[in-house]
């Protein structure tokens, strides 16, 4: 906790020093991690019910475990960027493969 403390601090100090006039980091970072009502302002992700529909229906049918198939995200999150849409999509079976194929490129020597 606290190397954690210290490494944010670092950050900070660097980031004031160094960044803190670049448009660019303000706008598409710094600005995406400000708390405001209890929630990170960059919590973008997903568009109207969408959590809402993926939490009550989608995780309780049959359609979870290998998806709707292609573009269905479309229809629940046009123009969303969550991992969700591509649960919705290709079902948790294929985003399971697929974070286990990076997890094995990341531990190769």
């Amino acid at each position: 906790m606290v190397l954690t403390l210290i490494f944010c601090g670092i950050l900070y100090g660097f980031y004031h020093k160094y960044y803190q006039d670049n448009e660019v980091i303000n706008l598409y970072i710094i600005s995406r991690m400000e708390y405001e009502n209890g929630n990170f302002s960059g919590n973008n992700r997903t568009h109207g019910g969408m959590d809402a529909w993926y939490k009550t229906y989608f995780e309780n049918s049959d359609d979870y475990y290998f998806g709707l198939g292609a573009g269905a995200s479309q229809i629940y999150n046009p123009g969303g960027a969550s991992y969700k849409d591509i649960i919705i999509n290709c079902g948790i079976v294929f985003f399971a493969a697929y974070m286990g194929i990076f997890t094995l490129l990341i531990l190769q020597p």
